[in-house]
């Protein structure tokens, strides 16, 4: 069998964050849970019912480039189980923001990290107000506050400024 990498290469793309991985191997269980009680062939028909269009399509591309019998269940049960265990072990940047991103802006810093960090990792972000900007990065075992919030706080401290949380 290929590399991991060059076999879901085209899936994992379509995965930048922790929800897009739940949500993906959620459907790959709903898929699992169907195909084992159905006729054999009929895995297209599941695809269509159980899985999110976009990505049916491309897990039907993947299995197709693969040359990844669709109706041979041990092939398709080889290559999901493959395909879980991969997502399962992408490593997690957590993001913390001031802001709800739009998904164009997920999809430019996934984008961004995938060429400066590398392949493999998707982001977990959440967003905080309190931040005012910047952001703060978790990403193996490191820590970095980059936010205004923390900024203004050393700031504040190192002139002697003490705030106060108003009433």
């Amino acid at each position: 069998m290929k590399d991991n990498t060059l076999i879901y290469s085209d899936i994992i793309k379509a995965v930048k964050t922790t929800a897009d991985a739940e949500d993906f191997l959620s459907q790959i269980d709903a898929l699992f849970a169907k195909l084992f009680k159905t006729t054999p062939g009929s895995f297209d028909e599941n695809l269509k019912k159980i899985i999110g269009s976009n990505f049916a399509a491309l897990l039907r591309e993947s299995l197709e480039k693969n040359n990844i019998n669709k109706n041979d269940q041990s092939s398709i049960e080889k290559f999901l189980n493959g395909l879980k265990d991969y997502i399962q072990q992408l490593k997690i940047l957590k993001l913390q923001i001031a802001f709800q991103p739009s998904d164009e802006m997920i999809d430019d810093i996934f984008v961004w990290v995938s060429e400066n960090i590398g392949q493999g990792i998707i982001l977990d972000i959440s967003y905080d107000i309190s931040l005012i900007g910047g952001a703060i990065i978790t990403f193996e075992g490191k820590y970095r506050d980059l936010s205004l919030k923390k900024r203004f706080s050393d700031i504040f401290e190192k002139n002697g400024v003490l705030l106060k949380k108003p009433k």
